[in-house]
C-alpha cells in the first residue's frame, strides 16, 4: 500500500512540474515573438528615417551631392516602394501584411531591394528630385 502511494505522489509532482514548464515555455515563446516583431519594426523605422533625412540633406545640397548609407534590413520585408512623397515598406507580421509609410518633403525616385541583410543605399541629388538605389 505504501509503495503505491509514493508512486502516485511522484506522478502528481512530475505532472504538476510538466504543466508549469509547458506554461512557461508558451509564455516565453509569445514574448519572444512579440519582441522579434518590435525589433523588426524598429529596424525598419530607423532605416526609413535615415533614408528620408539623408535624402533631404542631399536634395538641399543640390546636384551632384551624393551619400551612401549602410543599412541592415530584417527578414519579413515583402516590398519597398518609393513614390515622390512616400517611402513605403510592406512587411509580413504573423502572416498579415502591414504597411509602414514615411513622408518625404522632397521628391523621391528609385528603388531598394527588399531582401534581408546589409544594403548599401545610394542617395543622389538630381534636378528636382533625389534618386535612391540599393
Amino acid at each position: 500500500m505504501r509503495r503505491g502511494q509514493v508512486s502516485i505522489e511522484y506522478m502528481v509532482i512530475v505532472g504538476f512540474t510538466t504543466a508549469i514548464l509547458a506554461a512557461l515555455i508558451a509564455i516565453a515563446y509569445f514574448y519572444s515573438s512579440e519582441s522579434k516583431t518590435e525589433i523588426t519594426a524598429n529596424q525598419i523605422d530607423a532605416a526609413a528615417r535615415q533614408i528620408i533625412d539623408n535624402a533631404r540633406s542631399v536634395y538641399y545640397a543640390g546636384s551632384p551631392a551624393k551619400t551612401t548609407l549602410d543599412l541592415t534590413f530584417p527578414d519579413g520585408i515583402k516590398e519597398i516602394t518609393i513614390t515622390p512623397s512616400l517611402l513605403t515598406f510592406i512587411i509580413t507580421i504573423h502572416g498579415t501584411d502591414t504597411t509602414l509609410s514615411y513622408t518625404s518633403k522632397v521628391n523621391l525616385t528609385g528603388s531598394i531591394s527588399p531582401s534581408p541583410g546589409l544594403r548599401h543605399v545610394s542617395i543622389e541629388a538630381k534636378d528636382g528630385s533625389v534618386q535612391i538605389s540599393g
